[in-house]
C-alpha cells in the first residue's frame, strides 16, 4: 500500500512538472543554431508556407501539457528540434510545419478524437497535405496518438505518401502515469491515455485494431525511441508502450520523458537517431535498382511494387518503381499504338 501512495505522489509530482518547468519562458525568435534568428510562432512552417510545394514536408506534433516551442527546445542549449532539421543538409528540399494545440494539466479541454479533428483543421489550413507529396511525423509521446488518430480517422491520405513516423515516448498501449493523473485531472486526453487492458481497452485498443489492420501499418515506416531514464522518479511511458505497433528497430535514449525531443545540439542522440532514419528512408531508396523507360520511349512495360503499396490496385502502375530487396513487383506489358511510331520504336529500358 505504501508503494502505490509513493507512485501517486510521483505521478501528482509529474502532472504538475511536466512538459517545460525547467525550460525558460520562449519569446517568439526562436535560435535555429547556426543559421541565425528565426521568427516563428506555431502552428505553422519553419520553413516554407502555404504557396509552397515541396516534395516533402516533416510535421511535428508535441504531446500532453506541451506546446509547439518548449517541447522541442534544450533548456540549456537553446536548440530548438525543428530549427536543428531546418538547418541539416540532410533534410535540404522539405519543409518543416509544427503544430500546436491545447493541453492543459488541470481544466477540461479536447479528447485526443477531437485533437485529430484540430490538426486536420490546421493541415488543411496551411495547405501542408495538398501541396506535399510525402508526409513525415515527428511527434512526442501523445501527439503520436494524435497522428495515428488523425490519419485512421481522413483516410483519403494514401499510405504511400506517409513514408515515416517517428515516435519518441508515445504510449502506444497507455502509461500508468496517466492512469493516475486522470484521477486529480479533468483534461480528457489523460483519460484516453490511461493503461489499455483487456477488461477496459478505450480508445487506445480501438486505434491498436484499427492501426493494425490498416496498410499504414505495412507501408508506412514506424520507428519509435523510448525513455531510459526516470522523470520525478517515474518511467513515464514503458518501453513495451512506447515500441508497440513500430515496423523498424526500436532506439533505446538515455534521456527522460522531457528531455526525450530537447537535443542539445545536431550531436545528441535524440537528434541522431531521428537523422539516422530519414536516411534509412529516404538516402536506402535512392540508391536501389530502379526499372524506367527512356525519355523518348513510349510506355510498353508498367510496374507495381506490390510489397510497399500493397492496397493500391490502379494509381500505382507506373513506367518507373523503386525496388528494394526481397520486394515483390509485378508487371504489366502492353502498347498502344496510335500509328505514329511502329512496333519496333517502341523500346525497353531496364537500367
Amino acid at each position: 500500500m505504501k508503494k502505490s501512495y509513493e507512485f501517486l505522489f510521483s505521478a501528482f509530482c509529474v502532472l504538475l512538472n511536466f512538459g517545460c518547468a525547467r525550460t525558460p519562458a520562449l519569446s517568439p525568435a526562436i535560435s535555429p543554431g547556426k543559421t541565425g534568428t528565426v521568427v516563428f510562432k506555431p502552428p505553422g512552417y519553419l520553413r516554407g508556407d502555404r504557396n509552397t510545394h515541396a516534395k516533402r514536408v516533416i510535421i511535428f506534433i508535441h504531446g500532453v501539457f506541451g506546446d509547439g516551442t518548449s517541447t522541442w527546445q534544450n533548456h540549456a542549449s537553446g536548440a530548438y528540434f525543428p530549427a536543428l532539421v531546418a538547418a541539416d543538409e540532410t533534410f535540404a528540399g522539405a519543409d518543416i510545419w509544427v503544430h500546436q494545440f491545447d493541453t492543459p494539466k488541470l481544466r477540461q479541454s479536447y479528447t485526443i478524437d477531437e485533437l485529430a479533428d484540430h490538426l486536420r483543421r490546421y493541415l488543411n489550413n496551411d495547405n501542408v497535405v495538398a501541396n506535399h507529396d510525402e508526409i513525415i511525423f515527428v511527434a512526442h509521446s501523445m501527439g503520436g496518438l494524435v497522428a495515428r488518430a488523425y490519419l485512421l480517422k481522413y483516410r483519403e491520405m494514401p499510405p504511400e505518401r506517409v513514408r515515416m513516423m517517428y515516435f519518441f515516448s508515445t504510449p502506444t498501449t497507455g502509461s500508468d502515469v496517466a492512469s493516475l493523473a486522470r484521477l486529480i485531472s479533468d483534461n480528457p486526453q489523460l483519460s484516453d491515455m490511461r493503461k489499455m487492458t483487456t477488461d477496459d481497452a478505450g480508445v487506445l485498443g480501438v486505434w491498436e485494431a484499427q492501426w493494425s489492420s490498416s496498410p499504414y501499418a505495412k507501408t508506412t515506416l514506424s520507428y519509435c525511441a523510448y525513455e531510459l531514464l526516470p522523470t520525478m522518479g517515474t518511467i513515464v511511458v514503458q518501453r513495451e508502450s512506447a515500441r508497440h505497433l513500430c515496423n523498424t528497430r526500436p532506439d533505446p535514449i538515455a534521456r527522460n520523458h522531457i528531455d526525450i525531443v530537447k537535443p542539445r545540439d545536431g550531436d545528441d542522440e535524440s537528434y541522431v537517431a531521428f537523422r539516422q532514419a530519414y536516411r534509412d528512408t529516404f538516402e536506402q531508396h535512392a540508391s536501389t535498382p530502379v526499372w524506367n523507360l527512356l525519355r523518348q520511349d513510349r510506355s510498353l512495360l508498367q510496374v507495381r511494387n506490390v510489397t510497399q503499396t500493397p492496397y493500391c490496385e490502379y494509381s500505382c502502375w507506373s513506367d518507373a518503381v523503386i525496388v528494394a530487396p526481397g520486394d515483390v513487383v509485378r508487371f504489366a506489358a502492353y502498347y498502344h499504338n496510335v500509328g505514329i511510331v511502329t512496333a519496333k520504336d517502341a523500346r525497353l529500358s531496364i537500367r
